[in-house]
């Protein structure tokens, strides 16, 4: 059975790792905590999910992605309607 989640796992993770790869943000998007860790800066987490979107809502090959997921839920219903 599909995981719906992990559909378009990888159009995501390469919008995210597109955005954290970005000069601009390596610059001045990462803040180093005290005890070594890092948190995103302010302006990071708005580049993010803009990529996510943009990647979300921009055309791919067979249409869009989510009109692929709309189709991968829809094929979803039918297989578990039939059972």
């Amino acid at each position: 059975m599909s995981d719906l989640q992990e559909f378009e796992r990888t159009t995501m993770d390469r919008a995210v790792l597109e955005v954290l790869t970005d000069p601009g943000v390596q610059e001045g998007g990462f803040i180093r905590e005290g005890d070594w860790t890092s948190r995103l800066s302010r302006p990071a987490p708005r580049k993010i999910v803009e990529g996510v979107s943009d990647a979300f809502n921009g055309k791919i090959q067979g249409g869009t992605v989510e009109g692929r997921f709309l189709r991968a839920a829809q094929g979803l219903r039918s297989a578990l309607v039939r059972t």
